[in-house]
């Protein structure tokens, strides 16, 4: 029991240091270029501006905090056998997460985990349920696995609301926009948000 406290504390403690570093290097200026290189490559570079550093810093900067949160998985786990980290249900789940909560969002993964693993966890239960004895096999099997479901919630989430999430709308500001972003004043027509 202490174990699985002491785990709880440290998945919490690197949840709250992954967030405070993306949260300082996104309110930066570098945070700010990455966002003007997402959004017009081109025009950093006749600015001036050479968008590779930038990349680079950001790469290293995600893989830092990617290696972090795999190493306090493997610890969560207790297993770092290949088979069980690096499965596609890992990957898939941690698509599902970011695409449930909101890509582009700091709170959007956070958001997507939690409603990633209640509906893990009220599925588990559901599945369980002696009702779903009497239903047909066709029916059964399918409804009693858990990944399938979710699966099917994602896809449809996707195909029927592609832009919607809880993230997304929990941290738009006035203007319906995640956060501010580099063309906001330019109006640029190669921006997907400005359109």
């Amino acid at each position: 029991m202490s174990n699985t406290r002491n785990l709880y504390w440290i998945a919490l403690a690197f949840l709250v240091v992954a967030y405070l570093i993306v949260w300082l290097v996104t309110e930066s200026v570098t945070g700010h270029v990455f966002v003007a290189v997402r959004e017009n490559e081109l025009r950093l570079d006749v600015l001036g501006v050479r968008p590779y550093r930038f990349k680079l810093v950001s790469f290293v900067v995600s893989s830092l905090i990617a290696t972090g949160g795999g190493i306090v998985y493997i610890l969560v786990i207790g297993t770092a056998v290949p088979s069980v980290v690096a499965s596609t249900t890992v990957t898939l789940s941690i698509l599902i997460m970011v695409v449930l909560g909101g890509a582009g969002t700091r709170w959007g993964a956070v958001i997507g985990a939690i409603v990633y693993v209640y509906l893990q966890q009220y599925l588990d239960k559901v599945g369980a349920e002696p009702s779903f004895t009497r239903l047909p096999a066709v029916l059964r099997v399918p409804l009693s696995e858990p990944q399938f479901l979710l699966g099917a919630i994602f896809v449809l989430f996707v195909f029927f609301a592609p832009g919607a999430s809880p993230a997304s709308s929990f941290a738009a500001g006035s203007t319906g926009h995640p956060r501010p972003h580099f063309c906001q004043y330019s109006r640029s027509p190669e921006c997907s948000l400005c359109r």
